[in-house]
């Protein structure tokens, strides 16, 4: 009776071949079941996508600086520079305003002819790579513009159109847009407080629900990154 208690009792020598074997078969069956050609499909699809990411990239790269040499060549010898404050769909008295007359495709609140001279602080931050984030990253936001920069050279209109509330700015010549890119935070404390040295002798316009002098308060402001998913 002993050694049948013992049988049904295994000890731990008894256990441990147990998990061993069960080891061992999950190992060959595993083994038996690999594909190499699936391993293989798996790998060149990752690779086809990194591949396509990169692309991707490179081409979002290449149309941000494509886009801020055209605002550059017509900063450079301007006929006429005009900052105007518009209005967008979002605002609570676009009814009242939208028949306004338009720049870019807004309805004009004020507008402003300014000097080539005191335009450049704000063509500097513009114009600049490092204003802007790298490819595939910028804000996720609705794109709700109060601030129209207008540089017109020989036959070329460049329209940069700017969104202080989550830090987007879209270049445009001759109303083809070129780029709608997001800025660093930095920047776009830098471009609002430029804009706002500009138009000094008006009161401070509010934005939506952000005041130029807060450009980052928005509670819609969130950081995305195509290559790496979305954080906060």
């Amino acid at each position: 009776m002993a050694s049948r208690a013992t049988r049904l009792n295994p000890g731990p020598l008894d256990d441990r071949m147990t998990i061993a074997a069960a080891v061992l078969i999950f190992f060959l069956l595993g083994c038996r079941d690999r594909d190499p050609a699936a391993d293989a499909g798996a790998t060149a699809r990752v690779s086809a996508e990194d591949r396509a990411l990169s692309i991707e990239l490179a081409q979002e790269e290449k149309q941000l600086l494509d886009a801020l040499e055209v605002t550059r060549a017509a900063a450079r010898d301007p006929r006429t520079v005009e900052l105007f404050e518009v209005g967008n769909q979002f605002d609570p008295d676009f009814e009242q305003i939208r028949a306004n007359q338009k720049v870019a495709g807004y309805p004009i609140r004020r507008r402003r002819a300014i000097s080539a001279e005191d335009a450049t602080p704000l063509l500097q931050v513009l114009t600049t790579r490092s204003t802007y984030f790298e490819p595939g990253n910028g804000w996720m936001c609705i794109f709700e513009p109060h601030h129209v920069l207008r540089v017109v050279s020989g036959h070329q209109a460049v329209d940069v159109v700017i969104c202080l509330k989550c830090g987007d700015v879209s270049h445009a010549a001759n109303d083809r847009r070129l780029i709608l890119k997001s800025i660093r935070p930095e920047a776009n404390r830098k471009l609002a407080s430029t804009i706002e040295a500009l138009t000094s002798t008006e009161p401070v316009v509010q934005l939506g629900r952000c005041s130029r002098r807060q450009p980052l308060s928005c509670e819609s402001q969130v950081r995305y990154s195509f290559a790496r998913g979305c954080r906060g």
